[in-house]
Parts: C-alpha cells; sequence; structure tokens
C-alpha cells in the first residue's frame, strides 16, 4: 500500500513537473507575427505598385513614340512643309480684304464635310469587315463592338487629326490661291512670291519644322533606347 501511495506520489509529481513545464514553455508572439506578415504584405504591395507604375509609364512612352513616329512620316513631313509655308507667306504678305479668306473658310467647311462623310464610310465599312465572322456574317453577340467602334464619336476619336486636315487642306488652298490673286501685280509668280522678304522666311520655316519635328522624334527614340538598356 505504502508502495502504491509512493508510485501515486511520483506520478502526481511527475505530472506537476510536465505541466510547470509546458506553463513555462516559450510563446508565439502572435502580435509580432502579424506585425511581420503585414510588412511583408505592405511590401509586396508596394512593389507592385512601382512594377505597375514602370509599366504604365513605358506604355505611355510606347504610346508617344508610335503616334510622333506617324506623325513624322515622310508624307505627313511634306504636309508640315507645306503647311509652314502657307502660314509664313500668308503672314507676311500685305492683305488689302479679308475676303479670300472668308470665302476659303465657307469653302474648306463645305468640302470637308464631304470628304468627312466619305472618310467614315470607308472607316466604317473597314470595321465591320473587321468584326465579321468567317462566313461572311457579322456577329452581334454582346462582345462584338461593331456598334460603338462604328459610331461617329469613335471615328472622331480615332482620326481626330485626319478629320482636323480634311478641312485644312481645302481651306489654305483656297485661301492661298484667292490671297494670291488679289495681290499687287508683281507680288506673285504663278503663286511664288517675287521679293525674297517673303519666300526666304517661307522656304526656311519649310525646312526647319519638319527638320525640328524628326530630329525631336530620333531624340526621344535615343532616350527609350538608352532606358531600355539601362533597365536590362
Amino acid at each position: 500500500m505504502v508502495a502504491a501511495i509512493g508510485d501515486e506520489e511520483v506520478g502526481n509529481g511527475r505530472r506537476d513537473e510536465v505541466e510547470r513545464k509546458t506553463h513555462t514553455s516559450p510563446q508565439f508572439d502572435t502580435g509580432s507575427i502579424v506585425d511581420h506578415g503585414t510588412s511583408i504584405a505592405a511590401t509586396s504591395l508596394g512593389e507592385v505598385a512601382r512594377e505597375n507604375g514602370g509599366n504604365d509609364h513605358a506604355s505611355s512612352s510606347r504610346r508617344i513614340s508610335s503616334l510622333l513616329a506617324s506623325s513624322t512620316s515622310v508624307p505627313k513631313l511634306i504636309m508640315v512643309s507645306y503647311a509652314s509655308w502657307y502660314a509664313v507667306v500668308m503672314a507676311l504678305i500685305p492683305h488689302a480684304t479679308t475676303k479670300p479668306f472668308l470665302d476659303a473658310l465657307v469653302i474648306g467647311v463645305l468640302i470637308g464635310f464631304v470628304l468627312n462623310i466619305n472618310a467614315y464610310s470607308s472607316f466604317k465599312a473597314n470595321v465591320e469587315s473587321m468584326t465579321a465572322s468567317g462566313d461572311g456574317s457579322v456577329n452581334t453577340s454582346r462582345s462584338n463592338p461593331s456598334q460603338s467602334q462604328t459610331s461617329v464619336g469613335r471615328y472622331l476619336q480615332l482620326n481626330c487629326m485626319s478629320v482636323l486636315r480634311l478641312f485644312l487642306i481645302p481651306y489654305m488652298v483656297s485661301s492661298y490661291s484667292a490671297a494670291a490673286g488679289a495681290s499687287k501685280e508683281g507680288t506673285f509668280v504663278s503663286i511664288f512670291p517675287v521679293d525674297a522678304r517673303y519666300w526666304g522666311p517661307a522656304l526656311a520655316a519649310s525646312v526647319a519644322v519638319p527638320a525640328s519635328l524628326l530630329i525631336f522624334r530620333k531624340s526621344l527614340e535615343l532616350i527609350a533606347a538608352k532606358r531600355e538598356v539601362n533597365g536590362r
């Protein structure tokens, strides 16, 4: 019986020792774990934000470069050269009346409106052909963007500069011709001014303005190339 009681006390003592060790064992600091996890999450979000910001910046740079490249193609540069010549000559030569410019404004609006109607018809036909299915029928599902992408607003949004040019070109041609015809005798030979005070600055502008645009485009391309090399 004494042995049994002793065994029981030993057992109780072992249990007490085990419980003391359990209660005195190191505890996890849940607060520090939460704070550490929060800091990791914040760091990850910051990295993602920086990465997205870099991607947005790169995407914006590509869009600007693409727009500038399309605006500085050879045909566009020739039009810029003509526009520069027109602006300088019309600014320098004396004008007895503003009637040529008013008449040209009416002609520019009328012809530009007709030209834009034809351009919109071609735009709409191209979009519809691109959204047509393989058998030639137009897909009318919800995902088909043909209705919104063929609207007049969409045409103006995507072709705003072309729309403006279709109004400006007939206006410039008409006003230049009328101004040359209404000028004093000896001011023009055909459509070219005789006095170097007129054609000299006009010639310089028709060369300098397109050249400046081309140099600006090349500079942006070099900067983008250097950034890409440094990013690697």
